[in-house]
């Protein structure tokens, strides 16, 4: 295991969505993770999506930041082409995350004192999520690796930096997707 950040793009400085960035400013501010997931897909149903509104990066991923609260929380869509796929990595106690568009392959991993144990893995089609509410004050929830299976975009909220998050090493586990 080792710190590091992912190898993303962060982009802060794209043209702001005002309804998008306003609903996640507040949202985030209470910091409550009880209704979060429902609060969000509620919004999303009513908020269009584009893939031309997101910055695409050759050769990885792009982070656009939504929102980030003063309480740790974060807000950000990632835009992904086909085959990029990520570090195993885990995130913060809280972690949701959507398929805004596209199709996603995520596997899901846990430690165990022999290594890395892949423990299921699902193709998300848009429209699906996935919600976690894990320990709080370490980095090891959620533990997973997204591979787009075409272009793609999702929606992402963290309790805290997912930069933060412990990189896995993706050797003793073989790709899926």
């Amino acid at each position: 295991m080792e710190h590091s950040n992912f190898k993303a793009i962060t982009i802060n400085n794209q043209k702001r969505d005002d309804d998008l960035h306003l609903f996640f400013d507040e949202l985030l501010a209470g910091g409550s993770r009880g209704d979060m997931a429902d609060v969000i897909i509620e919004f999303i149903a009513r908020h269009v999506f584009r893939l031309e509104d997101y910055i695409e990066v050759a050769g990885t991923y792009s982070r656009t930041i939504v929102s980030q609260s003063g309480n740790g929380f974060e807000a950000m869509i990632a835009r992904w082409p086909e085959k990029t796929v990520t570090s195993i990595h885990g995130h913060p106690d809280y972690a949701f995350y959507y398929c805004l568009i596209g199709r996603i392959g995520v596997e899901h991993f846990v430690m165990k004192d022999s290594g890395l144990e892949r423990v299921s893995s699902k193709i998300m089609q848009s429209g699906e999520y996935y919600s976690v509410q894990g320990k709080s004050g370490t980095f090891e929830n959620a533990i997973h690796r997204i591979t787009p299976l075409e272009e793609s975009l999702t929606l992402h909220v963290y309790s805290d930096d997912p930069a933060k998050g412990l990189l896995y090493s993706s050797t003793q586990v073989p790709l899926l997707f």
